[in-house]
């Protein structure tokens, strides 16, 4: 069974004065779904590169959620490590636009993408209508270097690409959000993840 290291996001819970590292437990069950191990990385680690090493890691995730300091360290630690051993990452949402920060692009305010669905064109010009929880996207002119667009939104912000020459891919909607994965997200990961390539 192959090992994916899912990343986290960050919460603080006021009435606690904790700050929690944060996983939406449907995560979970699409890997057990797919088949694939979860391995659940935290986000303080004083050294996280030393940490990673250890995991046996076969891919990585990038899940959604907020930004904190201490996520973006863990979060490009593991696409340094992804880069140097050539493994699968998949981002989504906020981890697509971590790799896209990565690959030396940046994000832009979007509007009407928050709590709605719509639908996006794909480069085989297939339409979806898939979720949507963000208010920061891509555009062409913002997108990292060596990725390549392969959905776009009515408003021209990227939705889907991956890297020409790693087994990297982002989406900027998130298929454990749907009560069915997708068909089409099914396939994705799965090529992703158990075959190390994109169709």
């Amino acid at each position: 069974m192959k090992t994916i290291g899912l990343t986290q996001r960050t919460e603080f819970i006021e009435s606690h004065h904790e700050t929690r590292d944060c996983l939406d437990q449907k995560w979970i069950s699409l890997l057990d779904t797919l088949k694939l191990k979860p391995i659940i990385i935290p986000n303080t680690l004083k050294d996280p590169m030393a940490y990673i090493e250890t995991l046996g890691l076969d891919g990585v995730i990038l899940t959604g959620g907020n930004s904190s300091k201490e996520r973006d360290i863990t979060e490009t630690t593991l696409l340094k490590y992804a880069e140097k051993e050539t493994l699968p990452v998949l981002g989504v949402c906020h981890g697509m636009q971590t790799i896209n920060l990565f690959c030396g692009g940046y994000i832009k305010r979007v509007e009407n993408h928050v709590k709605i669905r719509h639908s996006i064109l794909f480069e085989n010009q297939q339409l979806r209508e898939v979720n949507s929880f963000h208010d920061w996207g891509i555009f062409k002119d913002t997108l990292g270097q060596s990725l390549t667009v392969t959905a776009v939104a009515e408003d021209n912000s990227i939705e889907a690409f991956c890297h020409t020459s790693l087994p990297w891919a982002g989406m900027m909607w998130h298929p454990e959000r749907d009560v069915i994965i997708a068909s089409e997200d099914h396939q994705l990961i799965t090529d992703l993840f158990q075959k190390g390539y994109i169709k």
